[in-house]
């Protein structure tokens, strides 16, 4: 009677647990699932790192390339007869200023109310991209681009042609290799990134 009894109640046991879905994933199978998940990852992690990085680097290029063009814009459109610029700092920071037009700017007067305004606000560059022209050929901490009325880029508002350290800005990253470069054109003016 017991014996019916066992057999009746482990057949009852199969049957439900075949009845509930299948079979289930072993642990084994779950580990090794789990290992070509984590090898896949840690192969690719460094080029989407490095890409994320590549990209950050060439967004700064656009931007910085879409401040100058307004900057030339502006000037060129003489908006409350005034010329206007970008201004690079060290700190990784630029902002458009607009200058008094025929008055000659330097290091000593770019910030005196009579003479500039800010125009729009001060953008800083993504965290790690830096303006490398500061390691390399400009040793005050900051430079002007500012564009004349027919639009010619100058480093005051009235001389051209533009320095060579600042024609060409070069933008760098520590987190991925290689860097954008924005060349400004000295007889035109227009900035490209190349």
């Amino acid at each position: 009677m017991i014996e019916k009894l066992c057999v009746k109640n482990f057949t009852l046991f199969k049957k439900r647990r075949r009845s509930s879905g299948g079979e289930a994933f072993t642990l084994i199978e779950i580990i090794c699932v789990i290992m070509i998940l984590s090898a896949v990852v840690s192969i690719s992690y460094p080029s989407m790192t490095a890409y994320y990085h590549r990209q950050q680097l060439s967004s700064c290029a656009l931007e910085i390339n879409s401040e100058l063009s307004a900057a030339r814009s502006l000037s060129i459109g003489r908006v409350d007869n005034m010329t206007y610029g970008v201004i690079f700092e060290r700190n990784s920071e630029y902002r458009t200023m607009a200058f008094k037009s025929g008055v000659k700017i330097t290091g000593e007067n770019y910030s005196k109310s009579e003479i500039s305004k800010i125009y729009g606000e001060k953008r800083t560059l993504k965290p790690g991209v830096k303006i490398n022209n500061f390691d390399r050929e400009v040793k005050e901490d900051f430079f002007l681009i500012i564009f004349r009325g027919d639009g010619v880029a100058t480093a005051d508002a009235v001389n051209f042609p533009l320095p060579d350290n600042i024609s060409r800005i070069v933008l760098t990253s520590g987190n991925a290799p290689g860097e954008f470069k924005i060349a400004i054109s000295k007889t035109t003016g227009i900035s490209m990134i190349e």
